[in-house]
């Protein structure tokens, strides 16, 4: 049993906050209310990447013994500690409500390298492919 994950880009949003200024006030205030910010894939020096915590996604017992291979793609924020923000978790689509609750109880549990501007975590709205397949040997039971 195998689950695969990929990860792209979601639309929409606006450019960072322009790096290197020298620590004012101001530069205080606009960095403080940037730490909210969510940046998309585009906007970003480097994106947020799945570090460890794969295993957490089970594979659906019922599921593997019925032959099942799936897919669930969902959209959610990595924050600027390498964390989901369960509650942006949104499906995109899903092969079948055993997987997507699969992927939705091992949320608390994954982990990514965060995302970064200018050398500094940010948060990211990622999309993410989990894919459930099974193992050539449980494929032909």
């Amino acid at each position: 049993m195998a689950i695969a994950w990929l990860a792209s880009a979601c639309a929409g949003g606006a450019a960072g906050a322009t790096a290197g200024a020298a620590p004012d006030a101001s530069a205080s205030v606009a960095t403080a209310a940037d730490t909210g910010r969510i940046y998309l894939e585009t906007e970003v020096n480097r994106v947020a990447v799945a570090r460890f915590g794969q295993d957490a996604v089970k594979y659906p017992q019922i599921l593997r013994d019925q032959g099942f291979t799936g897919r669930v793609v969902a959209e959610f924020v990595v924050n600027a500690r390498g964390k989901i923000e369960v509650e942006t978790f949104v499906v995109v689509s899903s092969t079948h409500v055993e997987f997507t609750n699969a992927v939705r109880e091992a949320l608390y549990d994954l982990q990514y390298m965060a995302a970064r501007v200018d050398g500094r975590p940010v948060r990211m709205r990622t999309r993410q492919a989990f894919d459930f397949k099974l193992s050539e040997y449980e494929g032909r039971r």
